[in-house]
């Protein structure tokens, strides 16, 4: 892998759409169903008292290399992970979207009675037991993402001829069409776009965006850590392509 040509990339690209994935989710979220509510309060809580354990201090750390990649940026995050751990980095709050919704909310089942904060356990207009505001709840309501999805198609028409990079970070299969599908549209139709797909398992490219994107089988938590590393210390333009594989 060419590190030093994706540095060049960013570096060169004032306009970045980050697309982040199930790579990046934190590991409760495999068996959501199984937790009790009082126990994502806690969760909630205790991200937002900055209360980490050591693998969410993890998550944050990854988090936090991705701000230093994407500073000084024009940039907006599409996630379709629901753990919410994004939203207490230091990454721009008003430039996340999460469409898949997050454990910050809660839903009614009667999909009409709106979406509420977590710290209220039953509708504030039925008095029934909340669900999680997320995909996996039927019926999701979209409600509680739909502010921050209109900012984000109004930064996505500015974008519009003009020089863009799309990250897309650990995005699989789950929910394709927010994402993946998306972004290979993206890169489609933007003439001066440039498309890097990163994914351990599934970095395949379509054949129609040949020589408009790259995929990169890797693990994205690594991709991340190599990047900010090689970036942030200047290596990248001083090693050659083997020195900065050793690195690697």
């Amino acid at each position: 892998m060419n590190y030093n040509e994706i540095i060049q990339k960013i570096q060169d690209t004032e306009i970045i759409l980050v697309g982040i994935g199930e790579e990046l989710a934190f590991p409760y979220q495999k068996e959501e169903k199984e937790i009790i509510w009082e126990k994502i309060l806690e969760y909630k809580t205790n991200l937002e008292k900055g209360l980490w354990n050591e693998e969410e201090r993890k998550y944050l750390e990854i988090y936090k290399k991705l701000e230093q990649i994407l500073k000084g940026k024009d940039y907006f995050i599409l996630t379709t992970n629901v753990d919410a751990i994004i939203f207490y980095s230091e990454l721009q709050k008003e430039k996340i979207a999460a469409p898949c919704g997050d454990i910050r909310r809660l839903q009614c089942s009667d999909s009409s009675h709106g979406v509420w904060e977590l710290e209220e356990r039953c509708c504030p207009i039925c008095g029934k037991q909340g669900i999680f505001n997320t995909i996996q709840e039927k019926p999701y309501n979209e409600m509680g993402y739909q502010v921050q999805w209109e900012s984000y198609k109004r930064w996505l028409q500015k974008t519009i001829n003009k020089k863009i990079l799309l990250l897309e970070l650990g995005e699989g299969f789950q929910t394709p069409t927010v994402i993946r599908w998306a972004f290979e549209k993206i890169a489609f139709i933007n003439q001066k776009a440039y498309f890097y797909r990163v994914n351990e398992k599934f970095p395949q490219i379509s054949a129609e965006l040949n020589g408009k994107a790259q995929g990169i089988k890797e693990n994205t938590k690594d991709f991340i850590l190599s990047i900010s590393e090689l970036l942030n210390e200047g290596k990248y333009d001083k090693m050659s392509k083997k020195g900065r594989n050793e690195v690697k």
